[in-house]
């Protein structure tokens, strides 16, 4: 990776909450980090979402196989959920994990 620090965030519980997004916010005016989406959903429905908040992620990813997509996209990050099985993708991948 390009060094710093990744960070996925899930939309759905996440992204949808207002929690989520000042996250979103705050990890985005960090410096020297990548910041993405990573969700179940559709890429469709993913950009769509993304297109009505206006948010800018440095990579979407979309697909049920979380962990592997984690693990595709560094061998350490953080990733940002709002489930249980989020925190297991997360662990998988060995990437951290916050809930929201």
């Amino acid at each position: 990776s390009e060094g710093g620090m990744v960070y996925a965030f899930d939309i759905d519980g996440v992204l949808t909450s207002e929690e989520g997004l000042q996250r979103y916010r705050e990890v985005k005016d960090m410096r020297n980090v990548r910041v993405g989406v990573v969700s179940a959903r559709s890429k469709r429905s993913a950009l769509n979402f993304l297109d009505e908040t206006g948010l800018q992620p440095d990579f979407i990813r979309t697909g049920a196989a979380k962990g592997r997509i984690l693990r595709s996209i560094a061998d350490e990050g953080v990733y940002i959920g709002s489930w249980g099985r989020d925190r297991f993708h997360a662990k998988v991948a060995g990437w951290e994990y916050k809930q929201i």
